[in-house]
């Protein structure tokens, strides 16, 4: 279509006068909208919501995992081994116990 045309066409909808909607028709819309199917809605479980929640704790737990390993290597050798740890323990434990 060419301009020509466009433009006459829209002068001769601005000619024309708007159409009337019938007196009920508010009504009717508003009946047909209450008519409409709605989707059920779906009590999720327990176990759905855990799930849809796992991805996420994953990626948390791999990051938390991840910096408990570079606190490791940052901090080198201050920290003492594992038996002298297991050594400071259980003397804790033992002195714990003999208070009473």
């Amino acid at each position: 279509m060419n301009e020509r045309k466009m433009k006459q066409l829209f002068e001769a909808a601005r000619v024309e006068s708007a159409p009337v909607a019938p007196g009920d028709f508010d009504t009717r819309v508003m009946a047909a909208v209450r008519r409409e199917a709605r989707p059920p809605v779906m009590a999720t479980s327990l176990w759905d919501q855990i799930g849809m929640l796992l991805p996420r704790l994953g990626v948390a737990s791999l990051l938390l995992i991840g910096v408990c390993i570079a606190a490791d290597i940052y901090s080198g050798g201050a920290a003492p081994g594992l038996t002298a740890s297991v050594d400071q323990l259980s003397e804790q434990w033992l002195f714990g116990a003999n208070r009473d």
